[in-house]
């Protein structure tokens, strides 16, 4: 029995998709079983391989590329909040160096103002991304 890899992805992640592949009657293989110390050292770089049967290729691909269609718009949503966040963060630093122009007069009595509006935007990230986080308890996913 010859083996094709049939995807490759974060070892998070190939638990589903074997599962997903177990479900629709295929019989997948993960090729690399990587120590925790490969996989952070690797800075979430590591792609673990799954594979199976010539046979079952084609069939194995269908049933990926579903998945990834599937996932296509919770990325996209993922990516459309992440884009708000980062536009008001940035929009809240140029706003408290504005703020701080305004109250001072002139920037070349303001030498900390640099540090202020980066650390004011960064809270704001922060703050949003903590406020949009997934909720664990009862009822979540």
């Amino acid at each position: 029995m010859s083996l094709e890899v049939v995807y490759q992805a974060h070892p998070a992640n190939v638990a589903r998709a074997v599962r997903l592949l177990e479900e629709k009657g295929l019989h997948p293989v993960v090729l690399d079983h990587p120590s925790a110390i490969v996989v952070y050292a690797s800075m979430g770089t590591y792609r673990v391989r799954i594979a199976v049967p010539q046979e079952e290729a084609e069939a194995a691909r269908g049933v990926l590329a579903d998945m990834e269609l599937a996932a296509l718009p919770r990325v996209e949503a993922l990516g459309r909040q992440f884009t708000r966040q980062l536009a008001l963060s940035v929009l809240g630093a140029a706003a408290t160096a504005a703020g701080l122009w305004l109250a001072c007069g002139r920037w070349d009595e303001v030498p900390w103002w640099p540090p202020v509006a980066v650390g004011a935007g960064c809270l704001i990230l922060l703050g949003n991304a903590g406020r949009n986080r997934p909720r664990r308890g009862p009822g979540a996913m």
